[in-house]
């Protein structure tokens, strides 16, 4: 169930009776304006997490809740079961020696029972390893080129590559989550060229 703006006026409600907020409890414009610019925020979550949120957020802190409060503690909510940069990069790494082999084979021309060549048969083979990548090991390694790149590194490259991950690895997941929670339709529309200015002039 979504959160709806009955569900958000009651708990604005008691906010402001917890925190003694009585313009807040008098004042129906004020209390409108701010359930609908809660709701704006919080429409596309469902009803349980918006409510563990708000239940959270009020048992460990002293002051009144913000609605940013609410936010950071669902994004908080959401990414707690998700690997982290370790274990990503982990992921990562278990490709690598087999991406390296393939890469190797790329050239090979000896045809294979299916009449497919064995350079065929290693670029394929490494597109599926890349598909096969999480989400999040995917907005770092961008194409299965970049990988095979990754895959020829030293150890001590490797451990380059690896600090340089964990160092963006908070800005990954935060592209993932914006993916996540962003309509299908807004990122067709961001991923589109823009047309330029003068065009149909």
């Amino acid at each position: 169930m979504q959160v709806t703006k009955t569900y958000l006026h009651d708990t604005l409600t008691m906010l402001a009776e917890e925190y003694d907020d009585k313009d807040a409890l008098t004042n129906e414009d004020r209390m409108d304006a701010r359930v609908n610019l809660w709701y704006a925020a919080l429409n596309g979550y469902p009803y349980e997490l918006v409510d563990t949120a708000v239940a959270n957020v009020v048992r460990t802190q002293p002051f009144r809740p913000k609605l940013a409060d609410i936010c950071n503690e669902i994004k908080r909510l959401q990414t707690a079961n998700e690997p982290t940069g370790e274990e990503v990069w982990a992921e990562i790494s278990a490709t690598l020696a087999k991406v390296r082999w393939n890469a190797d084979g790329y050239r090979l021309t000896a045809k294979r029972e299916d009449g497919m060549t064995q350079g065929e048969w290693c670029m394929i083979s490494n597109a599926r390893i890349y598909a096969g990548l999480s989400e999040a090991a995917r907005l770092y390694v961008r194409s299965v080129g970049d990988l095979a790149t990754i895959a020829y590194k030293d150890e001590k490259e490797l451990a380059i590559e690896k600090a340089i991950f964990l160092k963006r690895f908070d800005g990954i997941r935060e592209q993932e989550r914006l993916r996540r929670e962003t309509p299908k339709e807004i990122l067709e529309l961001a991923a589109a060229s823009v047309p330029r200015l003068t065009e149909g002039k």
